[in-house]
């Protein structure tokens, strides 16, 4: 028995390959997240630039390798309480089928590739990837069970990729950028703690505690501020500066269309636990940003 009074389960016989197993703790799937890395990229207009392009993909491999091995120590630390999530329980590591400390030596040695090849890539870059590693080791241990600063964290960690890849390429990322990139990801962080506080219900508290202060008018509010906000200061963004020159006021459309299909997924189809199987599952979501990202790259060629 868990100190926290849950049964702990003694580990189950499975014919999987470590390395599968490892892998898929891993969740090589949650690695879009990382494409916020790519951002720079398109819009300092070094997208036509092959070196910039290699750089970039090699910094969001970086974040890779080190958002894996988060997830990896996050899963050992939480296996007792992923096992009163109904989806979480299926992980490796919560299911008992993949030994905690595989995955903490499996963690290590990824943290230790990726820091070790962000200094490859500038020592600029090797700090604000060092600095997003304290910050989501710090989210694991603490902040996460702190009511908003846990999702301002989240927030945090997506625009630290954001700098992250505009150090890579040698390029400073606008204030307006950066505070878009945040706002995006507070809208996808509300998103998911209102899933789950749904789909948990009275069983939330026994999975994180922080869930029941995220009550369903507190997190609807969170959630339509956070959009409004996303969408205003987009247009600030691409209607001044060279965004503007460059007629970035065109993908506003695209971007209130996304938004809106996002509200329309979390509202009308329950959906928000997992951002990244939205992006990877639904097609009007991944068509509309698929059209935004070739709209803003066909415009800042022009």
């Amino acid at each position: 028995m868990a100190a926290d009074g849950h049964q702990s389960l003694p580990p189950i016989p499975d014919t999987r390959p470590t390395l599968r197993l490892l892998l898929q703790s891993a969740r090589p799937r949650q690695w879009i997240k990382n494409g916020f890395v790519l951002v720079p990229l398109l819009f300092s207009e070094r997208f036509t630039s092959m070196a910039s392009t290699l750089l970039a993909l090699a910094a969001m491999a970086s974040f890779c390798l080190i958002s894996s091995a988060v997830y990896l120590l996050n899963d050992v630390l939480d296996r007792e309480l992923d096992r009163a999530h109904p989806a979480k329980r299926q992980r490796p590591i919560a299911a008992g089928i993949l030994a905690p400390r595989t995955a903490l030596v499996a963690a290590g040695a990824l943290a230790a590739i990726g820091l070790g090849s962000a200094l490859a890539i500038g020592l600029d870059f090797s700090l604000v990837l060092a600095g997003y590693s304290a910050l989501m080791l710090f989210y694991t241990f603490v902040l996460k069970h702190r009511v908003l600063v846990d999702v301002l964290a989240i927030a945090a960690g997506f625009v630290l990729r954001v700098i992250a890849g505009a150090a890579a390429i040698g390029v400073d990322a606008s204030f307006w950028l950066l505070l878009c990139m945040g706002l995006v990801a507070l809208l996808l962080a509300f998103g998911k703690r209102r899933h789950e506080s749904r789909l948990l219900a009275e069983g939330a508290a026994a999975h994180r505690s922080v869930l029941v202060h995220y009550t369903p008018a507190f997190v609807g509010a969170m959630i339509g501020l956070s959009a409004a906000a996303t969408v205003v200061s987009y247009t600030v963004y691409a209607s001044t500066g060279r965004a503007a020159e460059h007629h970035l006021a065109a993908t506003i459309p695209l971007v209130l269309v996304g938004v809106g299909r996002y509200l329309w997924l979390v509202y009308h189809d329950d959906e928000g636990g997992s951002p990244t199987e939205l992006a990877w599952s639904d097609r009007p979501l991944i068509l509309t940003v698929a059209l935004w990202a070739m709209t803003s790259g066909f415009l800042l060629t022009l």
